[in-house]
């Protein structure tokens, strides 16, 4: 599609049927032009070819793809003229001519396009083989403040659209008022849906409120044989909030409705033409996976066989979710909320932090925290640096503080990282035996530094408070007893300066995590990591970007919780943080002796959270609490038990408690985590 934009325009002066005079037409074309089919996109009521950028960029490699901008929109000349169903479907006419579209092709369109696929269809029902029309209406009925809108005088139409900058994307004045009086308005689509004899497609917003329900649902009522498919979580412009799934229905569709003969070859294309390597296309390939891998039919429905490897490593992905989903929680602990844009900029920070301490690409930096909002800026900030993060779990069973420093300091010192970010607690055991392991730096961490100010209260009024180190993390740098140099987290923070951050490739090692048994170290890439988290967002196709939140009570520094976080950074989710004990038992008013189910109960009752992997030990202990349905942990939809096998009385008694519904997963860390996860939306074997 980015090759398409940047040749040269792709402009055709074609001759319309009511007007003597040429005007010029904008389109976006991709894919082949002797790819087997043709697919033709209409845009709505001041809209304009760019909407279907998703879906352009998708089929692209399967089908010739063309958008086109209707007069008056986009690139289009807006001519003054009727702008009725019939002068805009003449235009259609003319560009597909111009284009030399003379073989049956799919034809998609959107809101009032569908009426002009619609009425196009009717009239040449030999030139569409599939018809999928998205948030369409039989009548384009507006709410009053539409219609408020619309009747203002064309000239204040034309004021506000050149004050708002936003405004300038929609069509000039004359083409609103025009096509809103000769087409819009008047458009009452029954008889000619009824005329439609293509298999059809209906895709409707769950929350479009532009338009009257009914006129919407009624839509595939008055085509025989149309299907209907409502995504959830969406409103009018359904294609551009849910791309993904609408990506997934409309190939579902086309490949269960596709003509005979059209298998991927180009028509009239020998065995030894160019046209036979259109036949290792998805629908080609969907047969030869599904032979060669037989459970692949046992999938959801809406999951896809094959996904698309990523194009950029973590750092990149996250901030692209950073800027989609700024104002966003990304960090929930105890009812502070940190946001998406607040952690990409303190991340940002604490790299240029890194930089200065001599971090380059590829040098390993020691991370051990627990689930708290600095694990994630740490983790994030130490890839934006270009370094690799030595993940270390400072949770597992020990015998003793100074068993668990050795160990925290021999990994640290197997993979060969000199710098090392733990606890307050971690270091009053570390800080003797920097030297022996080669610690060149410590970070120190305050695990409370992001708790509410109530909350921090009780962590001076609680006993265990004196076991937590000293007051702050300044005080951590006084007496080391070591040549290493300690610092608070919050001075690495402001203690680099703006720098230009290395890029990383895709192969590049990104973390080493160490497995739970063997505590065998294991290097991951960029690569394995993101692939692993989109096979995992795939397997579970009702989450919803930016509106889940996920209950994290796996450490992050262990294979299983990363793989929770980069889902979490992948989708916009909010990540409901539990740490240990150290930090539960202050926040939460509990005892020491390790996170409660009631302290995770409260976080789910607290976030109304919605996704929650964990553990079958800790799913039997939340089952077994008395009054658990006062939690609310209905607002579970989904289950994730990872880690041991899960006992089917669990299973059945949890699923009865949250009405959601909990799958096994098996992971292994050597593989980015998860590997096998049982389907949602079929039926299950135990």
């Amino acid at each position: 599609l980015l090759l398409a934009r940047s040749a040269e325009p792709v402009a055709h002066a074609v001759q319309p049927r009511e007007e003597p005079r040429l005007v010029r037409f904008s389109i976006i074309e991709a894919g082949q032009r002797e790819a087997a089919q043709t697919m033709v996109f209409i845009h709505g009521f001041g809209g304009r070819a760019g909407y279907w950028h998703h879906q352009l960029d998708h089929f692209q490699y399967d089908y010739r793809v063309i958008a086109l901008d209707l007069r008056g929109h986009g690139e289009s000349e807006a001519p003054h003229s009727r702008y009725s169903v019939e002068e805009l479907t003449a235009d259609i006419v003319a560009m597909l001519e111009a284009l030399h579209v003379t073989s049956p092709f799919v034809l998609v369109a959107h809101s009032f396009g569908g009426a002009l696929a619609a009425y196009f269809t009717s009239i040449f029902p030999e030139r569409v083989t599939q018809l999928i029309l998205i948030g369409t209406a039989v009548q384009f009925r507006l709410k009053w403040a539409g219609r408020a809108v619309l009747a203002l005088p064309a000239p204040v139409l034309e004021l506000a659209r050149r004050v708002i900058p936003r405004a300038r994307l929609y069509p000039p004045s004359h083409v609103v008022s025009a096509q809103s009086r000769n087409a819009l308005s008047i458009w009452d689509g029954a008889p000619v849906l009824a005329r439609v004899k293509a298999p059809t497609l209906v895709i409707l917003g769950q929350k479009d409120f532009l338009f009257d329900d009914a006129a919407q649902r009624a839509v595939a009522a008055c085509i025989p044989g149309a299907e209907e498919v409502i995504i959830p979580v969406t409103a009018h412009q359904v294609m551009v909030e849910r791309p993904d799934a609408v990506n997934r229905a409309m190939e579902r569709f086309l490949w269960r409705t596709r003509p005979q003969g059209s298998e991927g070859i180009a028509p009239g294309a020998s065995p030894a033409s160019p046209g036979d390597t259109l036949t290792s296309t998805r629908r080609t390939r969907t047969k030869a996976l599904e032979a060669a891998r037989p459970w692949l039919k046992f999938y959801d429905a809406r999951t896809p066989y094959t996904i698309r490897p990523p194009a950029a490593p973590l750092p990149r992905v996250f901030e692209a979710s950073a800027r989609r989903f700024g104002n966003a929680t990304l960090c929930e602990l105890f009812g502070r909320q940190v946001s998406y844009r607040t952690i990409d900029r303190l991340a940002t920070r604490f790299a240029y932090g890194l930089v200065r301490l001599g971090v380059r690409p590829g040098t390993p930096v020691g991370l051990s925290l627990p689930n708290v909002p600095q694990a994630v800026i740490a983790y994030l900030g130490i890839l934006k640096a270009g370094g690799i993060a030595v993940l270390i779990d400072e949770s597992a069973e020990e015998p003793s503080e100074e068993a668990r420093a050795v160990k925290v300091l021999g990994q640290c010192q197997a993979a060969g990282a000199t710098c090392l970010i733990a606890t307050l607690r971690a270091s009053v055991a570390l800080k003797p035996s920097l030297d022996a392991f080669g610690v060149s730096h410590l970070v120190v961490s305050n695990p409370h530094a992001y708790l509410r100010l109530r909350d921090k209260l009780r962590r001076w009024l609680a006993p265990e408070a004196a076991d937590l180190g000293a007051g702050n993390e300044a005080q951590m740098v006084r007496g080391t007893g070591s040549r290493a140099v300690v610092l608070g987290f919050l001075k690495l923070l402001l203690l680099g300066r703006s720098v230009v951050l290395p890029e990383r490739a895709l192969g590049d090692t990104a973390v080493i995590v160490h497995s739970t048994r063997a505590q065998r170290p294991t290097a991951l890439s960029h690569q394995a990591l993101l692939a692993n988290a989109l096979q995992w967002r795939h397997a579970l196709p009702d989450l919803r970007p930016g509106a889940e939140r996920i209950v994290a009570t796996i450490p992050f520094m262990h294979g299983y919780g990363l793989a929770t976080l980069h889902l979490a950074l992948l989708t916009g989710s909010t990540l409901v943080l539990v740490p240990p004990a150290q930090v539960a038992s202050v926040a939460a008013n509990k005892s020491a002796q390790g996170p409660r189910p009631q302290t995770v109960l409260d976080a789910i009752a607290r976030t109304k959270a919605t996704l929650f992997p964990g553990t079958p030990t800790l799913f039997q202990a939340i089952a077994h609490t008395p009054n658990v349905r006062a939690y609310g942990i209905a607002t579970i939809r989904q289950c994730i038990s990872s880690g041991a096998p899960l006992p089917v009385e669990v299973q059945e008694e949890f699923e009865k408690l949250t009405r959601g519904r909990i799958v096994e997963a098996f992971g292994l860390s050597e593989a980015g985590y998860l590997t096998h996860l049982q389907p949602l939306a079929v039926r299950r074997r135990v």
